[in-house]
């Protein structure tokens, strides 16, 4: 049986490639379980059916129109040191 052509099977740089990502973004999205490998070949490169990917690309262009972010939290910034200034004023140093 032939697969549809919607449905044909990308490797992780033609997924990468659909979804504007790098390759480490999509396998990491994979591990997670955010994109699954439909298949895996005995060299242990994971494969994805197009309809997916492109639905995947779909989700997450309508979540950017959105403003919204999808991925990783953000990092928390790390708090700033505050500083005070102090200041002395000497005789003379000040204008009337």
């Amino acid at each position: 049986m032939h697969m549809a052509k919607k449905d044909q099977l990308l490797s992780t740089l033609d997924a990468s490639r659909v979804l504007g990502l790098s390759q480490d973004a999509v396998r990491r999205m994979a591990r997670a379980g955010r994109l699954v490998a439909d298949e895996e070949t005995p060299g242990g490169q994971r494969l994805f059916r197009q309809s997916t990917v492109e639905n995947l690309a779909a989700e997450r262009e309508k979540a950017r129109r959105e403003g919204k972010v999808l991925g990783r939290p953000p990092k928390k910034k790390a708090a700033k040191a505050v500083t005070t200034k102090t200041t002395t004023e000497t005789k003379g140093s000040a204008k009337a």
